[in-house]
């Protein structure tokens, strides 16, 4: 069976909506686990529009579920703290500092994934990001597909 992914993908301040036909076997219906458990998720995001769509993708294409949100620095560490995810997904840039403030505060060998998406397709921010921890690194604008498929695969073990 097929299917298509609506992706919202910020490019400045607006947001653009993109499709992309995709095998719905890739998702499948599972939850992202980890050991076992339903796998937690924290995004961290200063666009609630970018967040809520996220969310929504991801559990419309594989049913993987975000646990927690927040938008800013202050916010998503006391959230990362309580919540201990298994993957934690940053934006660069927040409402009151960016995801390096977060990732040098954290403990960041105690998450198995740690992704930070960005409007910056620079590689000086790829870089810093994963000097401080960050586990993988997508572009906004250009990478959104290269995100649901490394989901996908981590979703694929199961």
């Amino acid at each position: 069976m097929h299917g298509f992914v609506v992706l919202i993908l910020q490019e400045k301040s607006t947001f653009i909506l993109q499709t992309r036909r995709v095998e719905n076997t890739i998702f499948g219906k599972k939850k992202l686990l980890f050991n076992g458990l339903l796998m937690k998720i924290v995004h961290v995001d200063d666009s609630e529009i970018f967040r809520e769509s996220l969310k929504r993708l991801l559990f419309d294409i594989g049913q993987i579920e975000i646990k927690a949100t927040a938008d800013g620095v202050k916010d998503g560490i006391e959230l990362i703290k309580q919540e201990k995810p298994e993957l934690l997904i940053l934006d660069f840039q927040l409402k009151d500092g960016t995801a390096i403030d977060i990732l040098k505060i954290i403990n960041t060998d105690e998450i198995e994934n740690i992704i930070v998406l960005s409007n910056y397709g620079d590689d000086l921010y790829k870089q810093t990001a994963l000097k401080y921890g960050a586990t993988q690194y997508f572009d906004k604008n250009n990478d959104m597909f290269e995100l649901l498929d490394f989901l996908k695969e981590a979703t694929s073990d199961n």
